[in-house]
């Protein structure tokens, strides 16, 4: 065994670039699998810091027909629905709801908001867990304070003006001082007292939130008409015995049996989703991760497929010292010890190589990454460690395996020809080939389907660029007392920030952008205004944008008839709106440009301009909308907050942000930015786990590709090997080196487009089940699928020729007399 080990290492020593090659590509595809792994095991597997979490369930009502779908948005419960839970069932040991909000600080300094759980009560003692310092939310901190009482927020769902902070803000923001318990801080112009602070491990419902403050505690029969209605997640704790699909079935009869609750009521398709808090959690980020894994084995089963491909060729060049060896009384033991030892040492270099690349390939990840994602806790553990090995060991020995046969069929017969004796492993390493073909064509398909989706969207897919575009999320002096600005003073804010940037950039502002879900929607109906929801007749839902003049022209929306909204459409002059071409098609008549006609949320007005419809980012749905001037006084809830869009000449810096921040907050003291960044920053973030996937899809594919392009490689090397002599005879004989070149490569060009076209249909059925899940990917394109089929074949044709070509270069006479 002794004597082998030192021949298998001298072996390898020997082999060169060869041992070198499969060295690389065997440690990029562990680095994956590592990588993925990890992924998986920090966001899926991850343990969640709650009292028994598999009990801890959100409640969801999802909208399946389009009535339902466009009367409300959104799939939580209100509270007289969450109040007739807590009567009626018997699911739940507790039930309750939470919210979020943001906030900025009084200094402004280090980020500009932070994110706020509102948290309903009992909620904490519900999760079991309690503040490291301080105390928790007592009963009285969710009572609605005094009307007008000093230091209360104007944020409708909050109580008493206290707060709990999260270990990392508290460190961050205050040092980590004892001292700020009890002590009083400013959060959107109002002073707010600090609780306590929860354990280090803590975080609800997400890893961003940065603190929490006690939701108010619902007025009884607060369902009233005219009162408006707020809409909660809902959280819960299923009693002892009680399954998610059982208490979904009994949370579904209580909501059509109430009388007060309408989330079912008025949507008959309408189902119930109870899910474990960590599967609702990792619901939108959990196929694409899937997809990373799949992606994985991909890669891993191509690169199984080079290194076998580069094993044997290796082999075929050692035919005479393996002849050699079987004559001088190697035993099939020493074989086999062999081939073991060497899949050991390859799998183990390979893997101790991953181990060192894996953390760098996770930093990338990072980049395309969303807080949802908990990429702060992206790290090889133990699980993926494990992973990792087994699949190095699983690679290598695939690899090993058409090299090992072809060894043992020359062992029982070494006076065999050549070609007789390694027919079986050719064939067997043109399957190998065929399927990591087909492998980094899938991969590369999937990666062409979410690139050129991702693509679309940016460019204007949804309805404008957003190439050079800043966004300034700005407020209006917070929620604190002092701030009760008219609508006129806001406008005048706005108007007086844009000024201050039109000097510098072209500028406009609306109430929400055109591609965002957030605007305010308005419900078909024969009247302009429904007080109550639940009286309000289902139909299919518009859009009502508020926008100042020339913001169409900013986003570059482009205009089918008519023009946009103007200056001169402030008031006191006549109203106008400006329709996209969606709203016109959704009328019961078709909206002619210059009529006069009632609009929801509007009134009365003059259609001046029918614009494009523009898709709500990254879902792709298309909503009619109306565009008003944003001056004039809404008829529904007041503006609380406006979007302010600067066209950059060029490209934006980070510093480039922040100096249009600063200069617009500087333009009026009313107007608090609480977030500036790129249009296109905001995109990322709405698409994240997308963009993950495919940014490391598309790593995969590359790789993928260039293993199937070393398969080839191999597969050609081994097929030259094999017809050496006859290769010689027929050069000899006045052959062609074209001639030979064809005849060497005809058989794997036929595996290539096999391969190729295997994968091109698993890749035309893997995108359509990716399209099912991924509400902004489109599959219609012939491009996805037809790039990478060619690529496959055209760089592993060239491949094959090139490699073809260099090893039938040589004298005829000189190859025979070798012979």
């Amino acid at each position: 065994m002794r004597i082998s080990a030192r021949v298998e290492a001298r072996g390898l020593l020997r082999a060169g670039w060869n041992t070198v090659a499969v060295l690389v590509v065997l440690a990029a595809a562990i680095t994956a699998d590592l990588s993925v792994v990890a992924v998986w095991d920090s966001v899926v597997e991850r343990s969640w810091p709650y009292r028994s979490p598999q009990e801890v369930v959100e409640v969801r009502v999802v909208p399946t027909s389009p009535a339902g779908a466009g009367a409300r948005r959104s799939s939580g419960l209100n509270d007289e629905e969450i109040a007739a839970l807590r009567r009626q069932s018997a699911s739940f040991s507790w039930i309750g709801s939470h919210s979020f909000a943001e906030v900025v600080p009084g200094d402004r300094t280090g980020r500009r908001s932070y994110s706020v759980g509102v948290l309903g009560e009992g909620l904490l003692d519900m999760l079991g867990t309690a503040p490291a310092l301080g105390r928790s939310f007592a009963p009285e901190d969710h009572v609605a304070p005094a009307r007008g009482a000093t230091g209360t927020t104007r944020l409708s769902r909050i109580g008493q003006p206290v707060a709990l902070l999260s270990h990392s803000f508290w460190s961050s923001a205050f040092a980590a001082s004892p001292e700020v318990v009890d002590s009083e801080i400013v959060l959107d112009g109002a002073p707010v007292r600090v609780l306590g602070v929860m354990p280090p491990a803590f975080f609800f419902p997400a890893p961003s939130t940065s603190l929490w403050m006690p939701m108010r505690r619902p007025a009884p029969g607060g369902g009233e008409i005219g009162r408006p209605i707020a809409w909660y997640s809902a959280i819960g704790r299923l009693a002892p015995g009680r399954s998610p699909a059982e208490a979904a079935a009994e949370v579904s009869t209580i909501l059509r049996n109430t009388e007060t609750a309408f989330s079912l009521r008025r949507d008959a398709g309408a189902r119930v989703i109870v899910e474990p808090i960590g599967e609702a959690r990792t619901a939108g980020v959990r196929p694409l991760l899937a997809l990373l894994r799949a992606g994985g084995w991909l890669f891993a089963l191509a690169a199984a497929v080079s290194c076998a491909g580069l094993r044997l060729s290796r082999t075929a060049a050692e035919r005479s010292a393996t002849e050699t060896r079987f004559v001088l009384g190697a035993s099939l033991a020493d074989e086999l010890f062999g081939a073991g030892l060497r899949i050991v040492v390859v799998a183990g270099l390979a893997f101790a190589a991953a181990v060192f690349a894996a953390p760098y390939l996770l930093e990338w990840f990072r980049r395309f990454a969303t807080p949802a994602a908990f990429a702060e806790d992206w790290a090889v553990g133990p699980a993926a460690l494990l992973s990792g090995l087994a699949a190095a060991t699983l690679v290598a020995a695939l690899a090993e395996i058409p090299s090992l046969a072809a060894r043992l069929r020359l062992r029982r017969d070494p006076r065999r020809p050549r070609s007789a004796g390694d027919a079986g492993g050719r064939r067997t390493l043109r399957l190998l080939l065929i399927v990591g073909t087909a492998a980094a064509t899938v991969a590369l398909t999937l990666t062409a389907l979410l690139g050129m989706n991702a693509r679309r969207l940016f460019a204007g897919r949804g309805g404008y660029s957003d190439t050079n575009l800043v966004q300034l999320s700005v407020d209006f002096q917070g929620r604190s007392p002092a701030a009760r600005t008219l609508h006129h003073e806001k406008i005048a804010a706005l108007e007086s920030g844009a000024d201050r940037l039109r000097h510098l950039e072209a500028v406009g502002y609306a109430d929400t952008l055109p591609d965002d879900r957030s605007g305010r929607t308005v419900a078909a109906g024969p009247t302009e205004r429904h007080v109550d929801p639940r009286t309000r007749p289902a139909g299919p839902s518009r859009r009502l944008r508020r926008v100042s003049a020339d913001l169409l022209g900013v986003l570059g929306i482009p205009l089918r008839e008519g023009r946009g909204i103007e200056a001169a459409d402030h008031p006191p002059a006549e109203p106008v709106v400006v329709v996209d071409r969606n709203y016109e098609g959704h009328s019961d008549e078709p909206v002619r440009l210059d009529e006069v006609r009632a609009f929801l949320g509007v009134g009365a007005a003059r259609v001046v301009g029918i614009a494009e419809p523009v898709r709500e980012f990254p879902s792709g749905a298309s909503t009619p909308a109306a565009y008003q001037h944003i001056a004039r006084e809404p008829s529904g809830p007041g503006l609380r907050r406006a979007e302010l869009v600067a066209g950059l000449h060029e490209k934006p810096t980070p510093e480039r942000v922040a100096a249009l921040a600063a200069v617009a907050e500087a333009a009026d003291p009313v107007l608090r930015v609480r977030r500036a960044e790129t249009v296109r920053a905001r995109r990322l973030r709405f698409l994240g786990p997308g963009v993950l996937a495919g940014a490391a899809l598309g790593a995969f594919a590359v790789a993928g590709l260039l293993l199937a392009v070393f398969g080839a490689v191999g597969s050609v090397l081994d097929e030259a090997a094999s017809r050496r002599k006859a290769t010689a005879v027929r050069r000899a004989l006045g052959a062609s080196e074209g001639d030979v070149v064809r005849e060497t490569t005809r058989r794997t060009a036929c595996t290539l487009f096999a391969g190729a076209g295997l994968g091109g249909f698993s890749g035309f059925v893997a995108s359509r089940l990716v399209a099912n899940r991924i509400p902004w990917v489109e599959t219609g394109d012939p491009l996805i699928y037809l790039v990478p089929v060619a690529a496959v074949l055209l760089l592993g044709g060239a491949a094959s020729l090139w490699s073809a070509r260099r090893a039938v270069r040589s004298e005829p006479w000189t190859a025979l007399t070798s012979l």
